[in-house]
């Protein structure tokens, strides 16, 4: 006949509070790093109706309405876009405080390298958030 050998059960543990502490303080400030505020914008410029090829300055507006509205951000100029078969891209940084969860709109303006006037672009582009 087999012989049925029972095991003891397991001691609990405990750990000293400062572990534990320390642990959840590593875990948490592993997971909670901060996002920057800068984002990836590419767009597509043509010139009459061909797409625009060379080096173009653009000045990027954050406003709070599609037509007319207010101004959400100070102007960010880039200069000497290279833009190719009509597409270019860029990096904006409007810094914090400006997308705050209300509708914005991105105005663009573009002028060709070394042009004293800049064109502003109509209509103004939505901005939605999207997940990274």
């Amino acid at each position: 006949m087999a012989q049925i050998k029972l095991m003891e059960p397991m001691k609990a543990t405990t750990l000293p509070c400062s572990l534990v502490a320390a642990m959840l303080i590593l875990a948490t400030s592993l997971t909670c790093q901060a996002q920057g505020t800068a984002f990836n914008y590419n767009g597509r410029l043509t010139d009459g109706n061909a797409p625009a090829n060379g080096s173009y300055d653009l000045t990027f507006t954050i406003f709070d309405a599609g037509v007319n509205g207010t101004a959400a951000s100070g102007s960010v100029t880039n200069l000497a876009i290279e833009v190719t078969n009509g597409l270019f891209s860029v990096e904006l940084d409007f810094g914090a405080g400006v997308f705050n969860g209300a509708a914005r709109w991105l105005e663009l303006t573009v002028r060709t390298n070394g042009d004293s006037l800049f064109t502003t672009l109509s209509p103004r582009q939505q901005l939605k958030p999207v997940p990274y």
